[in-house]
């Protein structure tokens, strides 16, 4: 019964050593220790006795626990990257309301009506954010509704354009995309009926424009924008100018 004792607490340094699958000798004893910690039984030998197993109480170890443990990190979101250089190339169509009057000093003609409506930037980047460009922008309206002094007297059989030619500025609020974009320049207004056929006088012409774009590659982004315009121009023989306005909304793709 001593031998036994003693065994059983001769065991416990020695369960440091397991792992090798090897017989283990010390003071004329043998202690048979399994491959892997485990809770198979070790086997301890006693001279002058038979084999006696003994039940193995170290835990399996998970070597999943032994590693380190890794967060999930969430996905970070890519922020749009600023216009920082390069060319720029804005292409903008869609719709929208425009009016030109005249005032002879007498009496007022007033043409107005729904239409199409376009704008091309050409230009690049010249700050962080901020591009300089050349400036198309214009509307046409089909059939535009005729006033004399407010009151309407019907439609015209023509069709009635403004066209504008200028320099612009466009600034981008990033990371929202969002911007502003203004352009002044050369404004005509022309119109096209089966009886005339004539241009105006160049003028001035203005517009301001707010947008939003998302962008759908390294260098396209596709939106929306707002605009607002104003024009006055001349007519000869006409103590008076052409004076109007439009608001327009387009779809706009623009290359950077």
């Amino acid at each position: 019964m001593n031998r036994g004792r003693n065994a059983l607490l001769f065991m416990r340094p020695l369960r440091a050593e397991q792992g090798q699958g090897a017989d283990v000798h010390d003071r004329g004893l043998t202690l048979t220790l399994p491959k892997s910690p485990s809770t198979v039984p070790i086997t301890l030998r006693i001279p002058g006795d038979g084999p006696k197993e003994y039940a193995n109480e170290t835990d399996p170890i998970d070597s999943a626990r032994l590693q380190p443990r890794r967060r999930r990190s969430r996905p970070r979101r890519k922020r749009p990257r600023d216009h920082l250089g390069g060319f720029f190339l804005r292409l903008s169509a869609g719709v929208s309301g425009a009016e030109t009057s005249i005032d002879d000093g007498g009496d007022e003609l007033k043409f107005s009506g729904p239409g199409g409506d376009i704008n091309i930037a050409i230009g690049g980047i010249v700050s962080p954010n901020l591009a300089l460009h050349g400036t198309i922008f214009g509307w046409a309206v089909a059939d535009p509704d005729v006033k004399i002094n407010g009151d309407k007297i019907g439609n015209a059989n023509a069709d009635l354009s403004l066209s504008v030619a200028g320099i612009g500025l466009t600034y981008y609020f990033m990371p929202a995309n969002l911007y502003l974009s203004g352009t002044v320049g050369f404004a005509q207004l022309h119109l096209d009926s089966p009886g005339v056929d004539g241009d105006s006088n160049t003028g001035l012409g203005m517009e301001g424009t707010f947008g939003k774009e998302w962008w759908v590659g390294n260098k396209w982004g596709l939106g929306i924008a707002g605009a607002l315009g104003f024009h006055t121009i001349g007519e000869d023989g006409v103590d008076g100018n052409w004076t109007g306005v439009h608001a327009s909304l387009r779809f706009t793709a623009t290359l950077n």
